[in-house]
Parts: C-alpha cells; sequence; structure tokens
C-alpha cells in the first residue's frame, strides 16, 4: 500500500503533544484480583508447572479516565546490551536533530518577515532564515555535529534531505529553510528484523517501518524495508549508509526488536517543554506493560525467599512471543553466568480491559521482587 505523507502541521503537532492512554489495574493487590478477566476460550489448557491466575469473564465497567492521566513507569528496568544502548542512542540523537532543525515545527525563532528580517534567498529561490535561538547556531557546529552522527560518506549522500537546507554567510552563521506545512503520519515504530556483521567495522540492519492496522484502519499491517548500515569509528558509532526516509527518525519515537519495545529519546527540546507544560507523560510501550504487569503480580502474590537467587545472579528476558492475536507468551531466565539457568514463564491475555496474565509460573513473583532490572542482551557476533 503506497503511503501518503502529507498532511496538516496541525496534525503533525498533535500527535507531538498527545499519546493514548493505557488502562491498568489499580495499585491496590485485591483490586487488581477482582479486575482481571479472561475469555476461557482463548486459553490454552494449563500445563502442569503452570498456576492458574484467572478464570473470571466478568467484564468491570471502568469510569472515565481523566484528560491526563498520570502515567506509573515499572520499578524494573530493561537494561540493554551495549551494542543495543549505543544504536538506540545514535538513532535518538539523530532523530532529535532532525526534528529540531529540519521538522515541521522547529523550537528556534526564525525569522522571515518584517523590519528585522535575517535572511536571504539561494540559487533556487528559496528563502533561509537565519537561527537565532538554538544549540546550534553556527554553520561549522552544524558540520561538527553531522560528523558526530553521520560519516562523511552519509553526509554526502543525505545531502539533498540534510545539508542542502542549510546555508551561512561570511560570518558562518547559520540559515535553514522553511520545509512547509504537512505531517508524518501513517506508522507506529521501527523493527528491526535482523542484525548482521560485514567485517569487524560495520552493523548492518535490515529494518522496517510498521504501521498497525487497527491504529490506521489499514486492511492489513503496513511494513515499509529499508536498510541502515553503521560503522564503527575512532570517535564512535556512525550512520553509514540509510536507505530509509532520514524525517522517519524524527516522528517514530520506538524500535522493536525480537519483540522487545525501545524507546527513542528523540524529541526536541520544544517538546519535551510542552509536554512538561502540559502534564503530558509517555505512555508504557508493550514491553513496559508486560513488565508493570508481572510486577503487580509480584506485589499481590507474597513472595518466598528463593534460596536459589544469590546476589551475583541476573535476570534475563529471554523471549516474547504471540503464538495468537489474544496471547503473550513470556520466559525469563535466571543465570548465574555459568550456564546454569532456570528460566519460568507467563501467558499473558489481551482483554477488552487491557493486557491481564492468565497464568504464570510461582518462580516469578520471587524474580520481579527480588531483581531491579531484566536484561535483554540478545546481539550475538
Amino acid at each position: 500500500m503506497k503511503h501518503t505523507r502529507t498532511f496538516t502541521a496541525i496534525l503533525l503537532a498533535a500527535s507531538l503533544l498527545t499519546g493514548c492512554e493505557l488502562i491498568y489495574p489499580e495499585s491496590s493487590p485485591s483490586s487488581e484480583s477482582s479486575s482481571e478477566s479472561t475469555n476461557s476460550s482463548t486459553e490454552s489448557s494449563n500445563p502442569d508447572n503452570l498456576t492458574n491466575i484467572s478464570s473470571s469473564t466478568e467484564t468491570t465497567i471502568r469510569p472515565e479516565p481523566p484528560e491526563v492521566k498520570p502515567v506509573i513507569y515499572p520499578e524494573m528496568k530493561i537494561k540493554l546490551s551495549s551494542e543495543m544502548e549505543e544504536i538506540i542512542e545514535l538513532f535518538g540523537d539523530f532523530g532529535e536533530f532532525y526534528g529540531e532543525y529540519l521538522g515541521l515545527e522547529p523550537a528556534w525563532d526564525r525569522i522571515t518577515l518584517g523590519e528585522d528580517a535575517d535572511g536571504f534567498r539561494n540559487e533556487n529561490d528559496c528563502y533561509l532564515g537565519k537561527i537565532v535561538n538554538g544549540n546550534i547556531t553556527t554553520y561549522s557546529a552544524l558540520i561538527e555535529k553531522l560528523k558526530i552522527m553521520l560519516t562523511d560518506k552519509c553526509i554526502e549522500n543525505t545531502s539533498e534531505d540534510i545539508l542542502d537546507w542549510f546555508g551561512t554567510n561570511e560570518n558562518d552563521d547559520l540559515y535553514v529553510q522553511n520545509r512547509g506545512a504537512g505531517g508524518y503520519l501513517g506508522y507506529d515504530y521501527f523493527r528491526i528484523n535482523s542484525i548482521g556483521y560485514p567485517d569487524e567495522k560495520t552493523i548492518a540492519l535490515d529494518m522496517s517501518r510498521v504501521g498497525e492496522k487497527e491504529e490506521w484502519r489499514y486492511d492489513e499491517d503496513l511494513a515499509e524495508d529499508f536498510q541502515m548500515i553503521l560503522k564503527r569509528t575512532d570517535g564512535g558509532l556512525r550512520i553509514d549508509e540509510i536507505t530509509g526516509y532520514p524525517l522517519d527518525f524524527a516522528y517514530l519515537g520506538l524500535v522493536v526488536y525480537n519483540n522487545v519495545y525501545m524507546v527513542l529519546d528523540n524529541a526536541p527540546e520544544y517538546v519535551k517543554k510542552a509536554r512538561e507544560e502540559s502534564g503530558w507523560q509517555r505512555p508504557l510501550n508493550e514491553t513496559e506493560e508486560i513488565i508493570k504487569l508481572l510486577e503487580y503480580h509480584s506485589d499481590s502474590n507474597t513472595a518466598q525467599t528463593n534460596e536459589k537467587i544469590s546476589d551475583t545472579d541476573k535476570l534475563y528476558l529471554n523471549s516474547i512471543e504471540y503464538p495468537d492475536s489474544n496471547t503473550i507468551l513470556v520466559t525469563v531466565a535466571l543465570s548465574d553466568g555459568k550456564d546454569n539457568d532456570d528460566t519460568a514463564s507467563a501467558r499473558i491475555i489481551r482483554t477488552e480491559d487491557g493486557l491481564r496474565i492468565g497464568e504464570c509460573d510461582p518462580s516469578i513473583a520471587d524474580y520481579f521482587s527480588y531483581f531491579k532490572k531484566i536484561i535483554f542482551d540478545d546481539i550475538a557476533r
């Protein structure tokens, strides 16, 4: 399905400043247990090593949520591998830069009209206005910023989408064109399909931008593939090639790899300020929802001291699988680093009231009450 990129800037601003509300169980253990509901026809038979958590089919009627509902984030944090942290940080920095200086609603004050207008028209008769309020206000600083994120090869190959939009004068002042009205809608997140290593300095990412059919009323999920080539340099990880549209990184804030959702810190400063003033909070992504739900289960079920757990053990997020549209299987592993792993699983059910635990191993309560972070370390060379 061909995606139409042009929408109004008003829709874009709304998409940056709003987020869908997610409904969670109340913090009280008794409220949690009373609000759980599943459809028995969607659950598989109960394995011997799993404890049935809920079989009620009663639907709870909830009041309308307030206009701005505080988001309760999980206490347990996801710890990424050092390589994935580098990738996510690079994508976030690139997206923040693009949204700040080349997006549709820039944070800086650009004088384009009136007596104090400071600008000029280039050889293509495009007007460039001077950046007077931003962290990057000189052309030389712009080049330095680009070299932190992109290789020289990438700077040259992406000039049509990045460098050609800027200009300067004899004083090294930075000027930029106005991209005009428009918007970017139709996709929800990036997905890393596979990671390859052509050589010791290169990371090849096969990726897709994904729009979910439920969100956009598509007949099926929309997935457009593209590739990213990253290079290890003396100064750190850099983008070397990109076949996708750079603007994507300004307006898509999630990366999904092996069904684990990771947040890009790519919102420009003016967006962060507007969100803070409005009381907006980022909603939880699905990985965080699952962790929060298991934390509630840990709180509401008295965890027994597990003699198998030591201060040297680590908890790993082994897998998140989707056997059908209403079921999520989560497996975690307790590892002592010596090939001695104990695994525990939970079956999460999608209901009209949100995610609920269908069944889970008893040791889940021990793990989620003992550890403060869960490690997602699924990148192997």
